[in-house]
């Protein structure tokens, strides 16, 4: 009989341990999908918010070279440098956010305008 009272005790468990994780998940948020900058660049910044605070502050990450000075240094924010844009086309990147207290990555669209009178 004590083996099936376990039973929904463990169902209830797993079930909450489940929505735990989900809600964990969602904790990580950024507040830009997506920036327009000028050709000729410059300085901007993301607010991040981390619903579970630690000493450790969010990472962002690029696999371009027009997007430097990334810098996490700031609790809740993430500062960065677009240099600017001496072609004649217009750059998409994208900045992905990370922290190690969640699988959750946002993503910020980063597109710059190409340089006036260059076409």
């Amino acid at each position: 009989m004590r083996h099936l009272l376990l039973i929904p005790l463990l169902a209830l468990t797993i079930i909450s341990c489940t929505e735990q994780n989900h809600d964990e998940q969602s904790t990580f948020s950024i507040d830009k999908s997506a920036i327009e900058v000028s050709d000729t660049g410059g300085y901007y910044e993301i607010a991040s918010n981390l619903e579970e605070q630690t000493a450790i502050n969010p990472i962002a990450v690029t696999d371009v070279e027009w997007i430097t000075a990334i810098d996490n240094s700031t609790a809740g924010v993430i500062t960065f440098r677009v240099l600017p844009n001496d072609s004649g086309a217009e750059r998409d990147a994208v900045l992905t956010f990370r922290h190690i207290t969640t699988p959750h990555t946002p993503q910020c669209r980063i597109s710059q305008r190409a340089a006036e009178g260059e076409h």
